[in-house]
């Protein structure tokens, strides 16, 4: 028996990576799904209620907080997580090729990755000026890119505002202090919660007529302008082949943390249309992925 910890989608394409190891839900696999929507402040709670089923693995495909949840509530049973974090600063594992406790998983080092979406913004939207950057408080992703977006801004002459969010209402009231504070763009940081209300996000950035970058292809595959940076799609079958190598008796201790490495841009041309905004054909030819 395997338990599933999450705050987040994406079960199909773990049930696949669980598959590429002989693990079938049904079959010879019973899957326990909790998921905090949108409530961080419920995940400890739900770890612990994992944690007493007795079950032989914590899959977490979700936010940071959802990890350090799933390790306060066990030493003893292996956890797999897939997240945007670093686990060395958050102290999820000793180090990336030994973690050395009884968590392992998949790491995307997007949080390097700041810099590089404002300027694929500023290449996309005209006379970009300021920009308005969306994160969630208390996120360690966040902490740790912002330095690099802070750098990022200053090389490309565009000025930063910070809105902190942690509820659906929240950040409709920032979009909603956009126009007055001369917001021309928006950049949303990885995190559960804008995730999990990518649609509306997507749907606010229309309403208002102001172009987003996002951390994840799914954004884009929702109706957004523009994302850099590893499908949660496929983090998530990557954690399910962690999770079977797990369950067929690897020990996580010495499972290394794998790194994704690789990065996508995908642009929504359609999004693009809606938004007022022409984008140069030479542009185009840099995408990895483009929606029409």
């Amino acid at each position: 028996m395997s338990a599933f910890l999450t705050n987040d989608t994406g079960a199909s394409a773990l049930a696949k990576g669980l598959a590429s190891g002989g693990y079938v839900e049904g079959s010879n696999l019973k899957i326990t799904y909790r998921a905090a929507e949108s409530h961080p402040e419920r995940l400890r709670e739900l770890a612990e209620h994992l944690v007493s089923l007795k079950v032989d693995l914590l899959i977490v495909p979700g936010s940071m907080q959802a990890v350090l949840a799933a390790k306060a509530a066990t030493r003893n049973i292996p956890i797999v997580y897939s997240n945007a974090g670093d686990p060395l600063a958050a102290g999820i594992v000793k180090s990336l090729s030994v973690p050395g406790g009884n968590i392992t998983g998949i790491t995307d080092s997007g949080m390097t990755l700041s810099a590089k979406r404002l300027e694929l913004l500023k290449r996309i939207v005209p006379g970009l000026g300021a920009v308005a950057i969306l994160r969630t408080p208390n996120n360690p992703v966040a902490d740790r890119e912002m330095p690099n977006a802070q750098e990022g801004a200053q090389a490309l002459g565009i000025s930063l505002s910070i809105y902190e969010t942690n509820t659906l209402e929240e950040i409709k009231r920032a979009f909603n202090e956009f126009g007055a504070n001369g917001i021309t763009a928006f950049y949303v940081i990885p995190s559960s919660l804008f995730l999990n209300q990518r649609a509306a996000i997507v749907e606010l950035s229309v309403s208002r007529r102001l172009p987003g970058v996002y951390p994840l292809y799914d954004f884009v595959r929702a109706g957004g302008l523009l994302s850099y940076g590893s499908s949660l799609l496929a983090r998530n079958y990557e954690t399910g082949v962690y999770a079977a190598r797990v369950l067929n008796g690897q020990d996580p201790s010495t499972l290394p943390v794998e790194r994704l490495l690789k990065f996508e841009l995908a642009i929504n041309l359609a999004a693009a249309r809606q938004l007022g905004l022409s984008v140069d054909p030479r542009f185009i030819l840099l995408a990895d992925r483009v929606l029409e």
